[in-house]
């Protein structure tokens, strides 16, 4: 598929770009009113078409892999495939990773960049190229939504490793994120996925 110029590209189109859409919302079906540049399945969620709509008999990969040339095959311009991943991967068939947390125990930078270059191959396996990961607060022990998914309490040692993941996921080809800060820490015993939490420092503190 070539890439075309930014000067090929319509208003609507470069606007777009910009804009990324969930593969459940209406929007998603009408890509040639609605031209997005990147498209975000979570969990197990299917890519780009209804799961009765694709042979039956392929497995999920070779499903989503062709759904995704079918949204392609509407656009300009190739979509941007991400895809949300806190403790467990979207991709079952490959089974279990470990969690953030259990090699943080380690302490190994090298093992953290080992675990991000995994995932990182196997979401290019399976046809993604975005990735909302790794976490970058410090854990929350009262707050259930962050367990497990951030490395350690040192704040030296987790932007050591957080690095470190992020550099495997880009080696394997996938783009990351550093998420939440500021968002759930420690200090705050509210979880931001589902309300406004609030952290009062002071300039200092911050």
């Amino acid at each position: 598929m070539r890439k075309p110029l930014l000067s090929e590209l319509s208003l609507r189109e470069k606007i777009g770009q910009t804009c990324l859409v969930h593969s459940t919302q209406p929007g998603f079906k009408a890509l040639d009113q609605y031209p997005f540049g990147c498209m975000w399945a979570s969990g197990d969620l299917n890519f780009g078409v209804d799961l009765d709509e694709v042979n039956p008999d392929l497995s999920k990969r070779d499903k989503w892999l062709q759904s995704i040339e079918a949204v392609n095959a509407k656009l300009k311009v190739p979509i941007i495939r991400v895809t949300d991943c806190g403790t467990s991967l979207p991709v079952k068939e490959y089974g279990y990773v470990f969690d953030a947390m259990t090699v943080g125990a380690t302490g190994s930078e090298e093992l953290a960049y080992e675990r991000g270059n995994l995932i990182g191959r196997m979401f290019r396996h399976y046809g993604l190229n975005w990735l909302w990961s790794p976490v970058c607060d410090l854990p929350a022990f009262n707050d259930a939504g962050l367990l497990g998914r951030t490395f350690t309490e040192d704040p030296d040692k987790l932007l050591a490793m957080n690095i470190a993941t992020m550099k495997g996921l880009h080696d394997a080809g996938v783009g990351s994120t550093a998420k939440h800060f500021p968002g759930g820490d420690i200090h705050e015993y509210r979880d931001s996925h589902y309300q406004p939490a609030t952290i009062s420092y002071s300039i200092e503190e911050w």
